[in-house]
């Protein structure tokens, strides 16, 4: 669609206007922005599913996950400025999709599921919007995903996800997140959701224990992650076959953490698992990851996918 209106881009103070019929692309540190018109833009992509977690009463939830908010201004580096506008490119309905996908929770009553890249890269506004987003709708639980942590995405120069990496941005993308990142986790209605940050695919020793405590309170128990967890097909669809990186946590052909393997296997041991939801591959994807739980990957947010979950006895 081509470029057909400019507007003024009004303070950032102002907040995240959920309202708007328009995209902002930041194109440089100036007080003024291009703006793409929305109108024609397709309905989402909602799938509805039932899953049994063994609740007392039956509830629902929204899924989302990579919503991808591509911003910057005048109070980070230019280069900043300059990566919102190479990544609009990528996801230039982000802002727009989640908008009606909050729109879609409100009508249907859905208390929100978020699974991790809720921004695209770390900057002023994109946290300051995270903020505003997060004071809008029902979140029930949100997770951590990778580009929570990411500064230039690569475009500037090697970036490598390390724990060492993540801890220069963790303390201050986490003050505009509601739920803590590391382990955080919420009952609804007898169900034990837990959201698990394993966004650099792998987990600690402390997330471990904090998990074994979740499962001992003796609750039916939802996992929510952004990476996926190795299985099969979804290791042939995400990686061709082998031939490239997965994107996928512990798949057998990659070096993989001791320590997160233990825990796989451990996980698939407990019958109090009913299934895990999981983001990150920007498809839909439902595979078994044990005898009887299934992993539901939802598709980009940032392009209008989102589950409408109904969860039984």
């Amino acid at each position: 669609m081509k470029n057909n209106r400019f507007l003024n881009f009004l303070p950032y103070n102002i907040g995240l206007c959920l309202s708007s019929v328009v995209i902002a692309i930041f194109l440089s540190t100036t007080s003024s922005a291009q703006t793409r018109d929305i109108s024609g833009r397709a309905e989402l992509d909602v799938k509805r599913i039932t899953v049994k977690v063994g609740a007392k009463r039956p509830f629902e939830l929204m899924h989302i996950s990579d919503s991808h908010l591509v911003f910057a201004d005048v109070r980070d580096p230019e280069k900043k400025s300059l990566l919102a506008r190479f990544r609009h490119s990528e996801f230039p309905w982000a802002l727009y999709c989640l908008q009606k996908e909050l729109e879609y929770a409100s009508k249907n009553n859905l208390p929100i599921l978020h699974t991790g890249d809720m921004i695209d890269f770390v900057s002023e506004m994109n946290l300051d919007q995270a903020v505003s987003v997060f004071s809008t709708g029902d979140w029930f639980l949100v997770a951590s995903g990778n580009h929570e942590f990411s500064q230039f995405m690569s475009y500037f120069g090697p970036e490598q996800e390390t724990e060492e990496y993540k801890a220069q941005t963790y303390d201050k993308v986490q003050t505009a997140f509601p739920d803590d990142f590391s382990v955080c986790a919420k009952v609804k209605n007898g169900v034990n959701f837990i959201a698990l940050d394993n966004s650099y695919y792998k987990i600690n020793q402390a997330q471990f224990d904090k998990v074994k405590a979740e499962f001992a309170k003796g609750l039916p128990v939802v996992l929510a992650v952004h990476v996926p967890f190795y299985t099969p097909e979804l290791y042939n669809r995400s990686s061709d076959g082998g031939k490239k990186f997965s994107y996928l946590c512990c798949p057998p052909s990659e070096d993989n953490d001791a320590l997160t393997l233990e825990f796989i296997e451990w996980l698939k041991q407990q019958p109090q698992l009913k299934a895990i939801f999981s983001g990150h591959l920007h498809f839909f994807w439902e595979e078994e990851f044990a005898p009887g739980v299934m992993q539901y990957t939802v598709g980009a947010g940032s392009f209008g996918q989102a589950y409408h979950i109904r969860f039984v006895r």
